[in-house]
């Protein structure tokens, strides 16, 4: 909540990187949907008086984060091996 009430002369995104550092790991797609989400669901939570469902989504766009950093690669990045049939040993 305090990074919607910064600067308004500063992104929103940018004003996240404080209580958020590892979204720098994210790309900037997925920053700005990280800020639209986060954003949503902490009105929606402020509404019911519960949070915990905005804690879920700060975990899993944590992990996202982590995960990138330790290396990972989306499945769009990779290149995949085509199956191919083979013949079942037990029958030759």
């Amino acid at each position: 909540m305090t990074a919607s009430l910064g600067d308004p002369q500063v992104p929103f995104v940018e004003r996240l990187r404080g209580p958020f550092p590892w979204i720098a790991f994210l790309s900037e797609a997925d920053e700005a949907a990280f800020a639209r989400e986060i954003v949503a669901i902490t009105r929606a939570c402020a509404s019911v008086g519960r949070f915990d469902k905005a804690l879920v989504a700060l975990r899993a766009w944590r992990s996202t984060a982590e995960a990138i950093s330790a290396g990972y690669t989306p499945d769009d990045q990779l290149d995949w091996i085509e199956p191919t049939a083979v013949a079942d040993p037990r029958t030759t």
